[in-house]
């Protein structure tokens, strides 16, 4: 009995987010990514990692790439998710090659990370990379 309330309240306050993301207005950049944030927060708790993603392109479409892949870092790093924030780096380094925040952020999270995990990268080569 408890799941099937957990269920529908997982739907309700799915449907209040879809409806918040479509009524907010689209001049104000500030309050829509901030809507989007607590969707992919609240997904990222209370759903499944299909469901993250596809809110997290819904927010892409609607919101600067750039601040909702970095937001989406920090809830993989609060939920310590960390097999999914690596392969976001890369494509933000791709794409933002030319930012210090990103390059920094990266090597900063890999500087933390490194000796609990061998898959990620080590933080000197993305560094000389960076240089």
């Amino acid at each position: 009995m408890a799941f099937i309330l957990e269920k529908l309240d997982m739907e309700a306050a799915r449907r209040v987010a879809k409806r918040a993301v479509k009524s907010v207005s689209i001049g104000n950049e500030a309050d829509k990514l901030n809507i989007w944030i607590a969707y992919m927060n609240m997904e990222s708790q209370f759903g499944t990692q299909e469901t993250l993603e596809e809110v997290v392109k819904g927010a892409l479409e609607v919101n600067d790439r750039q601040k909702v892949y970095l937001q989406l870092i920090q809830i993989y790093r609060q939920n310590d998710q960390l097999e999914f924030i690596e392969a976001i780096y890369k494509k933000l380094c791709k794409k933002y090659h030319t930012s210090v925040d990103i390059w920094s952020s990266y090597i900063e999270f890999l500087f933390d990370v490194v000796g609990q995990k061998e898959e990620f990268t080590n933080p000197k080569v993305i560094l000389q990379r960076s240089l």
